[in-house]
């Protein structure tokens, strides 16, 4: 997809781009088939995806100032278009990869992120989410991150 076609997912928010990465060939599992999936495949494909946003340089923009609300908005293009509900409980996994890394001291399991944005609630990150119908081979995900309002 053209930056100039992305342009068009950001319009009506009062964001401007701060950072854009595709990941090529990632499609998130749906919200159903994520429900299904035992926790030890989900923890191990959560740490997969971590690796892919990694390496696309995702923790570049680098981290959320206290009280810093963000823009999120994610693009899939997919070659099946899902319903709503299954194309925002989809990207979960993405979401939670850009909150900072919570230590937990009982359980001793990290839970890794990027700190892009402080949190996912509303005080803290406006998320959007398009989907985009493309062929198989051109499957993938933009995840766009929005700062500051523009003047």
């Amino acid at each position: 997809m053209t930056p100039d076609a992305l342009q068009e997912y950001v319009k009506d928010m009062k964001y401007k781009v701060a950072f854009h990465v595709f990941l090529e060939g990632y499609i998130p599992d749906s919200l159903n088939v994520a429900l299904r999936q035992h926790w030890a495949k989900r923890a191990k494909d959560r740490e997969k995806l971590l690796a892919i946003m990694g390496v696309a340089g995702v923790g570049d923009i680098g981290q959320a100032e206290a009280n810093e609300k963000r823009g999120i908005v994610i693009v899939q293009e997919r070659a099946r278009l899902l319903d709503q509900d299954n194309l925002y409980g989809s990207v979960k996994p993405m979401v939670d990869c850009l909150k900072p890394t919570v230590y937990r001291k009982k359980s001793h399991r990290n839970i890794a992120g990027f700190g892009v944005i402080l949190n996912d609630d509303a005080r803290h990150c406006e998320l959007k989410v398009f989907q985009a119908k493309s062929k198989v081979k051109d499957q993938g995900t933009n995840i766009l991150i929005l700062v500051g309002e523009e003047a």
